[in-house]
């Protein structure tokens, strides 16, 4: 079924295609079918590395990436540390989720466990200082900020900042004002000492 689309004009020309609903969800499943195709493609042509299940299991039970990760590599932590430029001390406290890697160091890290930075996100239960981050951030922002936004405002990975802002909805700390999660009155006052 192919319909005629309506166009809409702006300073002469044209600028919209008013197309039926059905059409429209017709043409993102087709394109969402031509995505999954060029990633099966991709992956045949290149399919990277694999991981053995004790990796899978590890990340699935809680253990933050980074140490499985450096143990897979058969690293210690002293070797991730000489080799990312760090010490084997804030490795440790990373590992622990006691300190977020740097922006700077999450790359080395990355490049010395050959990993993508993705896979050495921790999106286990938000540490301490990644609320914080999140407060920090939302009371800059009284016009609140998506959950895209606060992730780049924070330099976190959006898993961590989907993470966040729902702990702090259970707390009552934030709302949802049409996709921006901004600070309760109460919060938005206080500040962080």
């Amino acid at each position: 079924m192919t319909v005629k689309p309506q166009i809409i004009n702006r300073n002469g020309k044209p600028a919209f295609a008013v197309i039926p609903i059905e059409e429209w969800i017709r043409i993102q499943e087709i394109i969402e079918d031509r995505a999954d195709v060029a990633a099966v493609r991709a992956h045949q042509a290149g399919p990277g590395e694999s991981f053995p299940d004790a990796v899978l299991g590890a990340l699935l039970d809680g253990t933050h990436p980074m140490k499985v990760f450096r143990e897979h590599r058969g690293m210690s932590r002293a070797d991730l540390a000489k080799v990312a430029g760090t010490s084997a001390m804030y490795v440790s406290q990373i590992e622990r989720g006691e300190r977020p890697a740097g922006r700077k160091l999450l790359p080395r890290i990355a490049a010395a466990l050959r990993v993508d930075m993705d896979m050495l996100s921790d999106t286990r239960e938000p540490r301490g200082y990644h609320v914080r981050e999140a407060r920090l951030a939302l009371r800059r922002h009284p016009e609140g900020l998506s959950t895209t936004e606060l992730a780049r405002e924070t330099g976190r990975d959006r898993g961590v900042s989907e993470a966040v802002v729902r702990r702090l909805e259970e707390e009552g700390e934030v709302y949802d004002s049409g996709e921006r999660w901004r600070l309760s009155a109460q919060n938005q006052r206080r500040r962080h000492k």
